[in-house]
């Protein structure tokens, strides 16, 4: 992706979150963009296979361009955290 004056990786999310997606959590769907989990560039939504526990996600919803921030809560497999309690 690049925008005038900056060039990141990102994930754009090409196909609606199954029911039991983690990034249902913080209402990402088609067209929004992942630019980081826990700090780290994204260069493709694999990479939530290689996270668990609580996750910070940076994203950008389609259609606008401020960065936002948000937490899921993963398993080892990158699924949902069944167990986890929210504040």
């Amino acid at each position: 992706m690049h925008i005038p004056g900056y060039v990141f990786t990102a994930a754009r999310i090409v196909s609606k979150p199954g029911p039991d997606s983690p990034l249902r959590q913080i209402h990402l769907g088609i067209g929004d963009v992942i630019t980081r989990l826990d700090g780290i560039p994204v260069t493709g939504l694999g990479e939530l296979e290689r996270h668990y526990g609580r996750t910070y996600v940076r994203y950008i919803k389609q259609g606008t361009t401020r960065v936002r921030n948000g937490e899921i809560d993963l398993d080892d497999d990158g699924t949902p955290d069944r167990d986890a309690t929210r504040p």
